[in-house]
């Protein structure tokens, strides 16, 4: 396992957390039923503040673009926030405006191959694969704000696509 991910489900959380300072303070060592080996930094056997320290050290500064109070990696795993564009940071963090989806830098032909998974028609609502993607879709390519990815907004892409 990985230092610091002591429930053991891929992602080191406030839960971990929560978890490594109750277990410092009772200093449980090797063999004890609450002796967590993701919790021993140093594997010296013994659970202890020097551990607390590093787990500090190495999760303290966490981003946590939406100011949840919860590290963004953490948002994405409970499904508290989506990342719909794939690139680890909760799109609601994310300025999608102008057809760059993937926030590359460009629009190029990855951002078609997303907008055409977004294109619903006139008057209906985005129809991306992921349901909750939808409000990212018409953030990205909703060009003419009329709450739908159709043809006009092609238009737009399209603009955006050669500049």
């Amino acid at each position: 396992g990985v230092f610091g991910d002591l429930d053991g489900d891929g992602v080191v959380c406030p839960n971990d957390a929560q978890q490594m300072e109750v277990l410092s303070s009772e200093e449980p060592t090797l063999g004890d039923p609450s002796y967590v080996i993701a919790a021993d930094h140093d594997l010296n056997g013994i659970i202890d503040e020097i551990d607390q320290q590093e787990f500090d050290t190495l999760y303290g500064g966490l981003p946590d673009c939406n100011l949840n109070s919860v590290p963004d990696a953490c948002d994405l795993h409970s499904g508290t926030s989506v990342d719909c564009n794939l690139n680890s940071i909760p799109d609601e963090c994310e300025d999608l405006s102008g057809g760059d989806f993937n926030r590359d830098g460009d629009v190029n032909l990855i951002d078609f191959a997303s907008f055409v998974e977004c294109l619903g028609g006139p008057d209906s609502p985005a129809s991306p694969l992921e349901p909750q993607c939808l409000d990212t879709c018409l953030a990205a390519f909703d060009f003419d704000a009329d709450d739908d990815v159709d043809l006009e907004d092609f238009s737009g892409f399209q603009k955006a696509f050669t500049e």
